[in-house]
């Protein structure tokens, strides 16, 4: 082939690529296509893989690799798999640390310098390429690398032949311009899902972006509550507060995520969530109030029978958390100044159901539900009476814990 002729075939590639990539719903799609493509193209590339750091609090980074004739393989792996690996010895830290354009390796010969390129030549690859494009300027904060780190290797005797390793190369930015895309979309749902949680990200995703764009829905409205916080936060170091907080939210706001409710806000040291009643709603409340009293109950076990500080002790022998339940329409949606909006729930069921929760504290009950839960569960509660609420019309019938 030509050097005009390869010119011509690699312009085509890029052409090719930038339709696909504006038509793929995933960076998978697109790498398989593009394997498949190199090859009717005459490339001989046996390997494809694209890793990228990920912004999600979970996940450090994903990668997604596609192998000839095998299943496509994708993953991520966690920042706490991160923390314990040993990242200075690898192709990506070597390009890093040298700034070098691309590292190549002759996976023919016995002796490689990192593990994965042994396993590479392991499985009957003969060389390999390894290069990064960054994004920007290149770093995020806290001087972790933005961009793609892109590598591909070949079965063939001899390795890569110049025609097939200068159009690969070729197509790298072309490349990671569309994973730039398809990563920044998925981080921003990533994102979305994290501050605002899955239905209200939904919503928002959708284009509900505007101060007033909002439905009323039905929901069973959760609103829980630390007892004795204040003195917790006066007497423990500002990060054994926070240490303890996040603990006391993965056993409230946790089981509410799980049962397939909605957190929608953490204020201060309560959380405000919400479980639709189209999906169920209220026995989803009920399952993830079992599983956040167990969890709770842990939480109470482990400091009472332990060295705690005396203010843990206190919050735990008050039952270290209120939590309360009702049933009602809100106002779902944005709300605020112009430019500054929390997606959240408004209504004078959200008024009550804090007005109920602080109530458990001078009832000392470990929850209060409102008629329309109880009702789901006449067996697990019983009623502690009628109550005027701060704010509400009417006195309401409130439901105790039944004791067992």
């Amino acid at each position: 082939m030509s050097l005009v002729d390869c010119e011509l075939e690699v312009r085509d590639l890029q052409h090719w690529l930038t339709d696909k990539a504006l038509e793929a719903r995933d960076g998978g799609e697109l790498l398989t296509a593009l394997g498949d493509k190199l090859g009717e193209a005459g490339l001989d590339v046996s390997r494809l893989s694209v890793a990228w750091r990920a912004l999600d609090p979970l996940t450090y980074a994903q990668y997604i690799t596609w192998t000839k004739g095998e299943p496509l393989d994708s993953g991520a792996m966690s920042h706490a798999d991160n923390e314990r690996r040993d990242g200075t010895n690898s192709v990506l830290r070597y390009i890093v640390e040298n700034e070098i354009e691309f590292y190549r390796a002759d996976l023919t010969q016995p002796e490689q310098p990192y593990a994965h390129l042994a396993s590479l030549r392991d499985e009957g690859f003969t060389d390999y390429v390894g290069t990064i494009t960054k994004f920007g300027r290149g770093h995020i904060d806290h001087g972790v690398m933005r961009g793609v780190f892109f590598s591909f290797c070949t079965r063939a005797p001899g390795g890569f032949d110049k025609a097939t390793l200068d159009a690969v190369m070729d197509l790298r930015p072309t490349l990671a311009l569309a994973f730039r895309a398809l990563n920044e979309t998925s981080s921003a749902e990533a994102l979305a899902r994290t501050y605002l949680g899955p239905l209200a990200a939904g919503r928002v995703l959708d284009g509900a972006i505007r101060r007033g764009d909002a439905e009323v829905i039905p929901a069973a409205i959760w609103y829980s509550d630390m007892r004795a916080f204040t003195p917790l936060a006066e007497e423990l170091t500002l990060d054994e507060t926070i240490a303890f907080l996040n603990e006391v939210f993965e056993a409230t706001a946790g089981a509410v995520g799980d049962a397939g409710g909605q957190v929608l806000d953490f204020i201060g040291d309560a959380v405000l969530a919400i479980f639709p009643i189209e999906d169920d709603g209220i026995r989803r409340a009920l399952r993830a109030l079992d599983e956040s009293l167990e969890r709770l109950a842990k939480i109470r076990r482990r400091i009472l029978t332990s060295d705690s500080p005396p203010v843990m002790v206190a919050s735990a022998r008050e039952g270290l958390v209120g939590i309360a339940l009702a049933v009602g329409d809100v106002r779902f949606g944005n709300i605020g100044t112009p430019r500054r909006l929390s997606f959240s729930v408004i209504g004078p069921t959200v008024n009550m159901v804090a007005r109920i929760e602080a109530l458990t504290k001078m009832l000392r009950e470990p929850v209060l539900v409102s008629a329309p839960v109880a009702d789901l569960a006449p067996d697990r509660f019983v009623l502690r009476g009628a109550f005027n609420l701060e704010g509400v019309r009417d006195r309401r019938a409130l439901y105790g814990l039944a004791r067992r």
